[in-house]
C-alpha cells in the first residue's frame, strides 16, 4: 500500500490532473482512516475505496464523527494537491497526511470539547517546559505520535503495560487521593501528572494523558451538553484563542521580541514544533516578515511550511542540518531561557 501511494502522489509531480488528484487522494485515504481510527479508539475496514468504522471491544462508538472527519481530511488532501504548491506534501506523503490529521483532530476536539482543549494546552506547557523545568518532557515516537513523561523515560516507546489500557477505558478508577476538580494551578496539574505516569510505568502518549485526566476531572463534556454558564466560559475561552485582544497581542510581541534574541538555531527548533494557529498568532501580531527572519526563511518558504506545522523533530532535524536529539537539546534549551527572562503573565 505505501508503494502504491508514493506512486501515486509522485505522478502528481509530472500531471496534476483531476484524474491523477483523484488516484493519489485514493491511495492516501487507508493511511488517513487509520490514523482517525486511532485518534477516536474504533477499528476500521477498509477495502478499495470503502471504509467502514465500528467500535472496537472497549472504546467509544463516535463513528459518524470519525466518518465526518475522514471526509474533511480527504477534502483537504484535494485543496492542497489541486490548488496549492504540494511539493513537501508529495515528498513525504505518510508524514504530511498523519500530520493533517493531528491538525484536524485539534480543530475537533478543540470545537466539540473546549474545556478538553485548553487543558491539553496546559499539559503540553507543562511537559515541554514552557511552565517550567518540572522534569517532564515531550517527544515523538518512531511513528510520530507525540508521547509525554518524566525527563529520563524520554525517546522510549510508548507504555504497553495493562495498565495503560484501564488508563484508557476507565481513568476516574485507576488512582485514589487525587484532585477530583481543577484548581487551575500549574502545581496541581503537575502533581496529578506525576500520580499518573508513576501508576502507569511509563511514557503515554499525551492525547491519552489529556483524556484521562480531562475525564477525572469533568473536563470531557461536549459542547452541546455544557451548562448556559459553562457554555458562555468554554465560549469565551475558545473565542479567546482565535481573537487577539490587546493584551494577549502584548504578550505575543514580547514572546517574539525575546524569540529574537535566542541562537537562531533554538528559535527554529521552537518555532517549527507549534501548533499552525500559534504561528499564525504571531504572524498577525508581528507580521510575516518578522517570522521570516526568526526562521531565516523567505516567505515562499514560511508559505510552505505552514501546512507542515507542528514539523516533527525528524524533520526539523533535517532542515537544520542536525541530528533530532540535538533540535530536541536547542528546543529544550531555548524554551529554558525564554521561562527565565519572561514573566509569568507572559507565558
Amino acid at each position: 500500500m505505501s508503494g502504491d501511494l508514493h506512486a501515486a502522489w509522485s505522478a502528481l509531480s509530472r500531471s496534476r490532473t483531476e484524474e491523477a488528484v483523484a488516484v493519489a487522494v485514493e491511495a492516501a485515504q487507508p493511511i488517513l482512516a487509520k490514523a482517525v481510527a486511532r485518534k477516536f479508539g474504533l477499528g476500521v475496514r477498509i477495502s478499495g475505496a470503502e471504509v467502514w468504522f465500528f467500535p472496537s471491544r472497549h472504546g467509544p462508538t463516535a463513528t459518524d464523527d470519525a466518518e465526518d472527519l475522514l471526509g474533511d481530511c480527504c477534502a483537504t488532501v484535494v485543496d492542497v494537491l489541486t490548488r496549492a504548491e504540494p511539493e513537501l506534501a508529495i515528498s513525504k506523503p505518510v508524514p504530511y497526511l498523519l500530520k493533517l490529521v493531528d491538525n484536524r483532530w485539534a480543530d475537533w476536539i478543540r470545537r466539540r470539547y473546549p474545556h478538553r482543549h485548553r487543558l491539553k494546552q496546559r499539559v503540553r506547557a507543562l511537559m515541554d517546559g514552557t511552565a517550567g523545568d518540572l522534569g517532564f518532557s515531550v517527544w515523538e515516537d518512531r511513528s510520530g505520535q507525540t508521547l509525554c513523561g518524566f525527563d529520563e523515560w524520554s525517546h522510549q516507546e510508548s507504555c504497553r503495560s495493562a495498565r495503560r489500557g484501564r488508563w484508557q477505558s476507565e481513568p476516574r478508577h485507576c488512582l485514589s487521593e487525587v484532585p477530583s476538580e481543577d484548581d487551575g494551578s500549574s502545581h496541581s496539574l503537575a502533581y496529578l501528572v506525576s500520580r499518573v505516569l508513576n501508576w502507569v510505568g511509563g511514557p503515554l502518549p499525551l492525547d491519552e494523558m489529556v483524556a484521562g485526566i480531562a475525564a477525572i476531572w469533568g473536563q470531557d463534556r461536549p459542547a452541546e451538553e455544557l451548562g448556559a454558564p459553562e457554555a458562555s466560559a468554554a465560549g469565551s475561552a475558545v473565542a479567546a484563542d482565535a481573537v487577539s485582544d490587546l493584551a494577549a497581542a502584548e504578550q505575543i510581541a514580547v514572546i517574539a521580541g525575546e524569540l529574537e534574541q535566542l541562537p537562531q538555531r533554538q528559535r527554529a527548533a521552537i518555532l517549527l514544533a507549534i501548533e499552525l494557529d500559534e504561528l499564525l498568532a504571531f504572524i498577525a501580531v508581528v507580521g510575516a516578515d518578522a517570522i521570516c527572519q526568526l526562521l531565516n526563511a523567505t516567505t515562499d518558504e514560511l508559505a510552505a511550511l505552514c501546512p507542515a506545522l507542528p514539523m516533527p523533530d525528524l524533520q526539523i532535524a533535517a532542515r537544520l542540518g542536525l541530528t533530532r536529539q540535538q533540535v530536541i537539546n536547542l528546543r529544550k534549551a531555548g524554551r529554558r531561557r525564554l521561562v527565565r527572562r519572561l514573566s509569568p503573565a507572559d507565558l
